[in-house]
């Protein structure tokens, strides 16, 4: 009939009113018998301390994965996918065997006219393109390098920059941002290392353009 019907029940705490209780958070929610369900939750000081934990949880959480807290649950979504994906071409044999990221430095070093490093590589992961900026960091000491990876339906993009370039004005979670851009992404992180994801790989040499013509602005 359309009546709304309010239930009460007392949890075994009484409060004389509904202030002195305060803030109030489930915590649980699980099955005790057959048509019988428990409900754990805190309140006041507790509820607000399992927050906080909460945030920081959060906070810590996407700064290991070098994204902003509101990115954090897409990001780690992006990367159990990856981590599928990867051991499927484990599994068929194929993946990253061959991927030597020491060698694509060097030649990166070896090419480069100064600091700045932009190239396209094709590489399995993101974890494989960071391996390279590891290395070009053991290279030399005074480094900007961003790598582009294309995919069938996605670009990779991550980007790796010396402290000294930083104090120039050179920051990677703005270059990588900037970079994605160009190519129907999106993404960024930290000064010193940053990743982000493009849409449409057939702009990935557009997108190194950019991020060349980037480098160069803020370098200058």
């Amino acid at each position: 009939n359309g009546a709304t019907h309010s239930i009460e029940f007392c949890g075994g705490t009484h409060a004389d009113r509904t202030g002195d209780i305060g803030l109030f958070k489930i915590v649980a929610e699980e099955a005790v018998s057959k048509g019988v369900r428990r409900v754990t939750g805190v309140a006041s000081q507790a509820a607000i301390e399992h927050v906080q934990k909460l945030d920081k949880t959060l906070v810590e959480t996407a700064a290991a994965l070098s994204v902003k807290p509101d990115d954090a649950a897409e990001r780690a979504a992006a990367m159990r996918d990856e981590i599928k994906k990867l051991k499927k071409q484990l599994a068929s044999g194929a993946g990253g065997a061959s991927f030597d990221a020491s060698a694509i430095a060097a030649d990166l070093v070896t090419k480069a006219e100064g600091a700045v490093m932009v190239a396209k590589v094709a590489a399995p992961s993101d974890d494989a393109l960071r391996s390279v900026i590891d290395a070009v960091k053991s290279k030399q000491p005074s480094y900007a390098v961003l790598l582009a990876s294309p995919g069938e339906e996605k670009v990779s993009i991550v980007a790796g920059v010396s402290d000294d370039l930083i104090k120039q004005g050179l920051k990677a979670g703005d270059w990588v941002r900037d970079v994605a851009k160009a190519c129907g992404g999106g993404g960024g992180g930290r000064p010193n290392l940053a990743q982000a994801g493009g849409r449409d790989p057939s702009k990935v040499g557009a997108a190194l353009e950019v991020a060349r013509a980037f480098a160069s602005d803020k370098l200058a």
